[in-house]
């Protein structure tokens, strides 16, 4: 096991002020090769989370263990062992290039020239950059600043790698390169923990989820673990014809994509929409049923916030 927190509680204190619970029995497990996903709402967290992993916050109690170290006494040892993209990190300085900027981070991780030359040429040329090292960054796209950003936390070639929302910004095709290039990471063994509020990104990629609530684990398992308890899906119904009057009446909680009408698993908005195609002549010809991973991700979250819901 690479990481390890066990009921971890976290305050923020403030001079002047009543400290801050920001984690209140946080729990994460992360192994060799695995992708991780971190979910939970602004405020949850999340942020403090990977924080006290590299040992930039200390947490008050519980256990914390990253790479076999405690994060708190053992600060700058599990950072040379670890690459971090976090939120604020993404302002690189306009008017060096991509080489310069290597060269730096490189020999501030104690790394030889020869060393970073040789790091610095196979990454860029993995991440498509190779022909802009010597331009400067104030030219390049978000996307290539993003890129560029998760270059400088592989360089030292980590064996863990903490990633706040590194597809923040890109475009579809972007989005999926970076999505490639960390899946690549973590089949070579290194061990990744991806925050983000795209929730398709984390259901595309991690092996395990871990949601937090109120800086609480309230979920650490497989995305489609996630979707068997809470039990959330959708069902796609197809009908031979569909006019207009059809499609006007048919409620906001549905969508329509051609003759195909996709609505919530429940029995109510279900025979509501089979009585609507009734009363319109639509005949049903094709019914499909899949697991919705994002409903199930609200539904989770409306359990920890609704009092009245039985939690198990």
């Amino acid at each position: 096991m690479l990481v390890e927190l066990k009921e971890v509680v976290a305050y923020y204190r403030t001079p002047g002020r009543i400290p801050t619970k920001a984690l209140d029995g946080a729990e994460l497990t992360l192994s060799e090769g695995e992708v991780v996903g971190l979910l939970g709402p602004n405020g949850a967290g999340k942020t403090t989370l990977m924080r006290v992993m590299l040992g930039l916050m200390h947490a008050d109690s519980g256990r914390v263990s990253v790479l076999g170290l405690d994060p708190a006494k053992h600060r700058h040892s599990v950072v040379r062992k670890c690459g971090a993209l976090l939120d604020g990190q993404r302002e690189l300085p306009p008017r060096w290039t991509p080489l310069d900027l290597l060269r730096f981070v490189g020999a501030s991780y104690g790394l030889s020239e020869l060393m970073i030359r040789h790091r610095a040429a196979v990454l860029l040329e993995r991440f498509g950059l190779a022909e802009h090292k010597n331009a400067v960054i104030n030219s390049f796209s978000r996307g290539m600043k993003q890129k560029l950003s998760l270059i400088l936390a592989l360089l030292h070639e980590p064996q863990l790698l903490i990633l706040d929302e590194p597809t923040l910004g890109l475009d579809i095709e972007a989005t999926r390169e970076m999505l490639d290039l960390i899946r690549s990471f973590a089949s070579s063994g290194c061990a990744v923990l991806i925050s983000s509020h795209q929730l398709s990104v984390i259901e595309q990629i991690a092996h395990k989820v871990v949601v937090i609530h109120r800086g609480k684990t309230i979920f650490q398992d497989g995305p489609e673990a996630l979707i068997r308890r809470v039990g959330r899906g959708k069902v796609e119904l197809e009908f031979d014809t569909f006019t207009t009057q059809f499609a006007g009446a048919l409620p906001d909680t549905v969508s329509v994509t051609g003759h195909r009408v996709t609505v919530p698993l429940d029995r109510d908005s279900l025979v509501l929409v089979l009585d609507l195609a009734r009363r319109f002549g639509a005949r049903l010809i094709d019914v499909s049923r899949s697991l919705d991973f994002e409903n199930a991700y609200l539904a989770l979250l409306e359990e920890r916030t609704d009092p009245h819901v039985n939690l198990p």
